[in-house]
């Protein structure tokens, strides 16, 4: 069950294209790293990614927050990458690092509601009590907000895939 539903526009989701198109030539020699070559697979990835970060942008906005940062959609170089929040919200006197995760429904069939988080990111080493995750589930134009969880209560274990497993830990939850 989800905490709602977002729907994602075509114009949205022609810049989520875009965005991944261009953004995959910076990506690809780090993917490598981490055991994943299929550009297509990446680039699929990236465009959920952002998807799922229009979706929370709007789940964020709908609930009257006094200010949600749109997503990034600038092209870093590989230099200038970073593992900052996708996200930063304030409401009244607090604030919150919004760092969105995402998986698609085929993705979910195979290995369960789970994502996938390097292993080296500050999040897993050392959360801070602002950073907050959103797990969300991108199924076509839709992303279903499934879980906000502080990133300090998040339970990390190793990835089903044996490939992933030198680099990446996973979350996995309920759906």
């Amino acid at each position: 069950m989800s905490l709602d539903t977002i729907r994602i526009t075509k114009e949205m989701q022609e810049a989520c294209k875009t965005f991944a198109e261009e953004v995959i030539s910076t990506n690809v020699e780090e993917y490598a790293k981490r055991n994943q070559t299929d550009i297509e697979l990446i680039k699929k990835q990236i465009y959920e990614g952002k998807l799922a970060e229009w979706a929370t942008c709007k789940f964020y906005k709908d609930m009257k927050m006094d200010h949600c940062t749109e997503p990034d959609m600038k092209i870093y170089s590989k230099d200038e990458k970073s593992f900052d929040a996708d996200l930063h919200i304030k409401f009244r006197n607090f604030r919150r690092n919004i760092h969105v995760k995402s998986q698609n429904e085929s993705s979910a069939k195979r290995f369960g509601t789970s994502f996938l988080f390097q292993k080296n990111d500050p999040l897993v080493k050392k959360p801070t009590d602002n950073d907050v995750c959103v797990f969300c589930l991108v199924i076509d134009s839709t992303v279903d907000i499934l879980q906000i969880i502080y990133a300090k209560e998040v339970i990390f274990k190793e990835p089903k895939l044996d490939k992933l497993k030198g680099t990446k830990v996973a979350c996995y939850i309920k759906g």
